[in-house]
């Protein structure tokens, strides 16, 4: 069925009964291949106008990544790691620190290998002291 998990799959044709025919079934497989995640059909982005603001405990963006007009399911679909330029951060983990971090979207399940990844996203963390000294000067 549309929808199906990448895999092969049984065909077993039946059904069909003529008098003046004499009708063979012979059964098959049907492969269904995993999609390459660079596809153009498959887009990664942020809300627009999202931004995180330091406060101390670990965030992350409402990231979406889209299969054509699906929106996929994160966990099931692709997993979001970031990465940082700061040595000292465990990119395992969401950012807690002020900095700017790019989202590394690892496609999984029906799409090619889960070491595929998607265009990165830039996401900062700004230092809500900074923005109040940016808005005194």
């Amino acid at each position: 069925t549309q929808g199906s998990p990448v895999g092969k799959y049984d065909i077993v044709p039946s059904g069909v009964d003529a008098e003046n025919y004499n009708i063979e079934f012979v059964t098959g497989t049907l492969t269904v291949d995993p999609k390459s995640a660079t596809s153009q059909d498959i887009t990664a982005f942020q809300i627009d106008g999202e931004q995180l603001v330091y406060n101390g405990v670990r965030q992350t963006p409402d990231i979406y990544v889209k299969d054509l007009n699906k929106v996929l399911e994160e966990v099931i679909d692709y997993t979001i790691s970031y990465t940082s330029d700061d040595p000292a951060y465990d990119s395992k983990m969401a950012p807690i620190e002020a900095g700017t971090y790019k989202a590394v979207i690892t496609m999984k399940r029906n799409y090619t290998d889960e070491t595929s990844v998607l265009p990165l996203q830039l996401i900062t963390l700004k230092s809500s002291m900074v923005m109040r000294l940016l808005h005194i000067l």
